[in-house]
This record gives C-alpha cells, sequence and structure tokens, in this order.
C-alpha cells in the first residue's frame, strides 16, 4: 500500500512538471514570437526613417565653370613709323582704324626754316594693319614669338616696369621720333597672363578660355603654355577671336573657363563601388546605383555622364547604401 501511494505521488508530480515545462515552453514561444514581430516593425520602421532621410537633386545638364580676374600683356606684330622731320602731327586717320598698305595715315607740318619757309610731308601706311599713337617704346623689343624665346614671367615683368617713351598726336615731333605704329591684326596676337597671387587655374595645354576686357572687349583664346613661378601662375594664350581687336599692350581680363559638361551635381554625391565611380538615383521602388563617367570637379561640384535629365540623383548617399546592402 505504501508503494503504491509513493508511486502515485510520482506520478502526479511528474504531470505537473510536465505541465509547467509545457506552460513555459508556450511562454517562450510567445516570447520569441512577440520579439521577432518587435524587431521586424523597429527595422521596418528604421528603413521606413532612413528611406525618408534621403535627400535628392533633380539631375539638369549645366556647365562647370572656373572665372577670376587676370592681368595681361599684348605680343603682337607691330610696325613703327618714324617722323620725317620736325614739326606738328596732323593725324588723318583715327586711332583705332584699320588701313590697307599705303593709305595717307597723318600729315607732319615742318617748323618754319630760317627763311620762313614751311611745309608738310605724308606720312603712309608701310603695311596694312590697325593704326596706333599711342606707344610704349616695346614694339622693337618684343613680338608675338617673344615667350618662345623669353621666359614668358620675365617679360610681363618687365613690360610692368614700364618704358618712357613720349607718344601720342603733339606738336613737338622731332625727326626720327616714333609717330605711330601699324599693329597687324590677320596674325593672332598672343597674351602672357598673370594670374592673381595664390590662384591655381585648372588649365591644360588646347583648353579654350572666355576673355572679356575693359567695356566693351570679348574674345576667345588658345591655351599654348603656363607654368608657375614665384607666387603666380602664368598662362600664354593665343588670342583666336576679338572683337573689337585690342591696341593697348596691358589688359585687365575677366577670364572664364569650361572645366566640364554634364549633369552638375554635389560632389559627395559620388560614391565608390569596387573601383567605380557612380550615384543613387530614387526610382519608384527605391534608391538604386548607376555608374557614371566624372568629367570635371570643382569647388565641391562635379560634371558627370551616365544619367539622364530629370532623375533624383541622392545627395546622401550613404542612406541609399544602408537601404540597398539591407
Amino acid at each position: 500500500m505504501h508503494k503504491q501511494v509513493v508511486q502515485f505521488k510520482r506520478y502526479k508530480l511528474k504531470k505537473t512538471w510536465n505541465k509547467k515545462i509545457k506552460i513555459i515552453a508556450g511562454r517562450l514561444v510567445l516570447f520569441f514570437i512577440a520579439l521577432a514581430v518587435v524587431i521586424w516593425l523597429g527595422t521596418q520602421l528604421f528603413y521606413f526613417c532612413v528611406f525618408h532621410a534621403i535627400r535628392t537633386i533633380p539631375a539638369e545638364l549645366g556647365e562647370l565653370r572656373e572665372s577670376t580676374v587676370a592681368k595681361a600683356v599684348l605680343l603682337m606684330n607691330e610696325r613703327v613709323v618714324r617722323a620725317p622731320g620736325t614739326g606738328k602731327l596732323l593725324p588723318v586717320v583715327a586711332e583705332g582704324d584699320r588701313v590697307p598698305v599705303g593709305t595717307l595715315v597723318a600729315q607732319l607740318e615742318l617748323m618754319a626754316d630760317p627763311a620762313g619757309s614751311s611745309g608738310k610731308i605724308q606720312i603712309k601706311s608701310p603695311s596694312t594693319g590697325i593704326i596706333s599713337y599711342q606707344l610704349d617704346g616695346w614694339e622693337s623689343m618684343y613680338d608675338r614669338y617673344s615667350w618662345q624665346r623669353v621666359d614668358p614671367s620675365v617679360i610681363f615683368e618687365k613690360l610692368e616696369e614700364g618704358n618712357n617713351i613720349v607718344s601720342g598726336v603733339r606738336e613737338d615731333i622731332k625727326q626720327g621720333e616714333p609717330v605711330f605704329k601699324v599693329i597687324d591684326n590677320l596674325a593672332n596676337p598672343f597674351l602672357i597672363v598673370q594670374f592673381p597671387q595664390g590662384f591655381k587655374p585648372h588649365i591644360e595645354q588646347n583648353d579654350q578660355l572666355t576673355l572679356t576686357w575693359d567695356k566693351e572687349g570679348t574674345g576667345k583664346a588658345l591655351v599654348i603654355a603656363h607654368h608657375k613661378k614665384g607666387d603666380h601662375y602664368y598662362a600664354v594664350v593665343e588670342l583666336k577671336q576679338a572683337r573689337p581687336f585690342p591696341s593697348q599692350r596691358k589688359l585687365d581680363l575677366q577670364l572664364m573657363h569650361i572645366l566640364g559638361e554634364g549633369i552638375i551635381i554635389p560632389e559627395s554625391a559620388l560614391v565608390e563601388q569596387e573601383g567605380q565611380t557612380g550615384v543613387y538615383i530614387m526610382s519608384v521602388t527605391g534608391p538604386k546605383y548607376r555608374k557614371v563617367e566624372v568629367t570635371a570637379t570643382l569647388n565641391e561640384e562635379a560634371a558627370i555622364q551616365g544619367i539622364v535629365p530629370g532623375v533624383e540623383v541622392v545627395t546622401n548617399p550613404r542612406l541609399a547604401e544602408i537601404i540597398c546592402n539591407k
């Protein structure tokens, strides 16, 4: 009888433990299910917040431009005409006019001799070109190819120093003094450009520059050479187009250079994947990676090729990577 009572108690205890284990197991299952649901909901909420934190800009075509002011000196082919006698210069052709060879440019009214006789001497243009009565004394020293023989920065410095010479229309011209020069405007002149101190231009040989000077001067120039000396960068450019043709030696330029064309985006929107550069664009299903070609960068902006105008470009690509790699 005692043995049966013990067996009954053991059976009842075992049944109780089995029931408790089932309850605990059930609760654990419910706990892990609830935990999984919470984790899933938290993950979805996280990606929802990340998705809505993504910032985009519309892709638009444009140009990446670099602009600066600069000083320049003009190297050109010039022919100086000197006074055949002593007297007063009487201009016939105005400053800056273009004339063919043999044109009457000015007359020299000779001073009366002791006998009281005087006269006028005609001065004609020895070549075709633009007439200028403003001479600086460098006409016979530097021509349009001088930059090939002398360091351009040295030429610039010497021309900046100036050269004392009397020029212009005046009444007391002595025999042998220069009266005007003829500028050959059929041969493209060269410009030696001095960029501002500390400014490094993003130019290469054969790049095209757009120039403006004075109030109306505009032109196109081709970069022939460039180098740095001291605190300045210098460039030698060939003036391909000019309107009007400049006749002054020194120019204060506004210079513009197109570094690249394409879709203009912040440089921070670029990402590297497997050695290739790309961007993320937004689609209906989320951000998508697109490989692009970078044509130029400047001042934290980039010009790219490889996407079409109108798409939305992600400007904080690290968040887009989180979504794409989930």
